[in-house]
């Protein structure tokens, strides 16, 4: 692949703007550099970037490694107001802060019931391999998170040792050990974590044969990627109407990820909501649902959910004035009780149900399960497609899911098929442009499997 150009633009106040947004189907990566916000697309992790540079006078080490030491000298001499065109050439440490937006990725938009713990650890140690083009905060917040899990990295490697375990899971916990040791010993050198750390450090796990990552015939660790047999958003079900969960509004591991997984009913002036839990799902978590009447940002009604059972319930009483006879004029968004963002309603929220089913299939395709990625590509191609009429934006999700798709195509032997779906991308016309239809190349380092990821094929997320 030839180094792309990217246009550079500097805005009065002088910040810096370099690269065009990507399409992202399946949602972006926000990565915090110093003096620079890259955002990163999953569907294309080593795509052409798109940077911000906030602070002109630190940003230099991180653009140096994104865009080569020219092209980052050329954009931070621009002048205000004034535009350049650069040529991007990844440098030594690209690679990792590229992994380390695939795993924020996976841990904002994976569907799958992955190992927090170790994801947790797998990322600090992945900042820390770069530390020193990353925003301070992050580097900082990667050390606390790995000496709060001290205690468990002691134990994985303590397991690793009897086992007599190699391969990547071995790998990442004889990486740990001695990062999260010298953590522990700035924090209390003599306290216990420090000395289990210390005791597996000093004992050091010997490789033994690699440990088996075995996928499943069935694939059923995997979330459900099959279409839904649930009617879609808003459609009469018994009375009921039924929705989806905005996964970034939600904690992991309270809610099902599937599609329509919540209900409601009005009854007289109650609004009565249900949402399904996840498997195992904290009673202690704090949910809450909000209604709104299509059109106005202001809540109708509002209540707490607890969980019941396998089921998140509540109930709230509707503002006087809010129509009783027809609960299609409502929309309900479930949130974090206690940090809800602002709710994703009408075209947005159709277009965060094209991004949900995208990432499906990047996930499901990350882990091998080419099938099942290949129902979610075309799911969320259709979707985007619907979208495109009132979004012109939504043509660019339907031109890269598409290409995803079509690189799924490929990995199942279907190359006739893969160029079939390619054709009406051919010439693209704006606001599609040649970066968004590219077939993604599966076996660049960005597409390969995380540790974290590594582990749900072999169990659910479970340590092996």
């Amino acid at each position: 692949m030839s180094d792309p150009e990217l246009v550079v633009d500097r805005d009065a106040d002088r910040t810096l703007r370099i690269g065009r947004p990507p399409a992202a189907p399946a949602g972006h990566c926000l990565v915090c550099l110093a003096g620079v916000d890259l955002l990163v697309d999953p569907t294309d992790p080593e795509g052409p970037p798109f940077l911000t540079v906030w602070e002109p006078t630190v940003a230099e080490p991180a653009l140096i490694e994104l865009l080569g030491e020219r092209s980052a000298q050329d954009a931070l001499g621009l002048g205000p107001a004034e535009r350049t065109v650069v040529v991007a050439r990844r440098g030594e440490l690209a690679d990792g802060v590229t992994r380390v937006a695939v795993l924020r990725w996976l841990g904002a938009a994976s569907p799958d019931p992955i190992a927090e713990e170790v994801w947790r650890v797998e990322t600090a140690l992945a900042v820390l391999a770069v530390d020193e083009v990353m925003a301070p905060e992050l580097v900082e917040q990667a050390r606390q998170d790995l000496l709060a899990s001290g205690p468990a990295v002691a134990r994985w490697s303590a397991q690793a040792r009897d086992r007599g375990a190699a391969g990547p899971w071995a790998d990442l916990v004889r990486e740990a050990v001695p990062a999260a040791l010298a953590e522990a010993d700035l924090d209390d050198p003599d306290g216990a974590v420090a000395a289990d750390l210390r005791h597996e450090d000093e004992l050091a796990p010997v490789a033994g044969e690699e440990t088996a990552f075995r996928v499943p015939d069935d694939l059923s660790v995997l979330a459900d990627r099959a279409l839904p047999l649930a009617v879609h958003a808003g459609a009469p079900t018994a009375g009921r109407r039924t929705a989806s969960v905005d996964w970034r509004q939600v904690p992991r591991g309270l809610l099902d990820p599937g599609e329509d997984t919540v209900e409601w009913a009005v009854v007289g002036n109650s609004l009565q909501v249900s949402a399904r839990a996840a498997a195992a799902a904290n009673p202690g978590g704090r949910l809450a649902f909000r209604a709104y009447e299509r059109g106005n940002p202001l809540p109708v009604a509002r209540g707490l959910l607890r969980l019941d059972g396998g089921t998140w319930v509540g109930e709230a009483t509707l503002l006087a004035d809010t129509p009783r006879a027809d609960p299609a004029a409502l929309e309900i968004d479930v949130a974090d009780a206690d940090r809800a963002r602002r709710p994703r309603l009408g075209r947005a929220a159709r277009r965060a149900r094209a991004e949900r089913w995208a990432a499906r299939g990047v996930t499901a395709l990350r882990l091998g399960a080419s099938g099942g990625a290949r129902g979610a590509l075309e799911e969320s191609v259709r979707l985007y497609r619907a979208l495109a009429g009132e979004a012109p934006q939504a043509r660019r999700g339907e031109a890269r899911a598409t290409a995803v798709l079509r690189a799924t195509l490929a990995a199942e032997g279907r190359a006739r098929m893969a160029e079939a779906v390619g054709r009406a991308w051919l010439s693209p016309q704006l606001p599609v442009d040649d970066d968004d239809v590219a077939v993604p190349d599966l076996d660049t380092p960005g597409w390969s499997r995380t540790v974290t990821e590594h582990l749900l094929l072999s169990g659910a997320g479970t340590l092996p």
